[in-house]
């Protein structure tokens, strides 16, 4: 059997391509076809719309007061973090002082000690 040609190669390409795009002709057809709702069942009225509106206002509105609630309560926070932080970094400095005053007398201390120093 002879490998196929270029040319057969193409042909079987255009059939297929014919093939798809011909169901997707057929596929649009049915689609038209379909039975649609009228459009009072898929549209809302202007007092539904209204309504609804509303509703969506407020929930919008009690959202935008939560998150000013939590706004202050963040502030709170990071107020009293700020704080903390700086109490901690003065009791580290003077942990650090300290440390700096008594090294060479407890570096001394500890050569007399071990004998290193007379």
């Amino acid at each position: 059997m002879n490998a196929p040609t270029s040319v057969e190669i193409g042909g079987w390409m255009a059939c297929l391509f014919f093939l798809v795009a011909g169901f997707n002709q057929l596929f649009k057809i049915a689609d038209r076809m379909k039975e649609k709702p009228p459009p009072a069942e898929t549209y809302l009225t202007k007092t539904e719309f209204s309504a609804h509106s509303a509703q969506l206002t407020a929930r919008f509105d009690r959202m935008e007061s939560d998150l000013r609630v939590l706004a202050e309560k963040l502030d709170e926070t990071s107020g009293e973090a700020a704080k903390l932080n700086e109490l901690r970094a003065s009791k580290m400095h003077e942990r650090l002082n300290d440390i700096e005053r008594n090294m060479p007398n407890q570096i001394v201390a500890l050569l007399r000690n071990t004998g290193a120093l007379k």
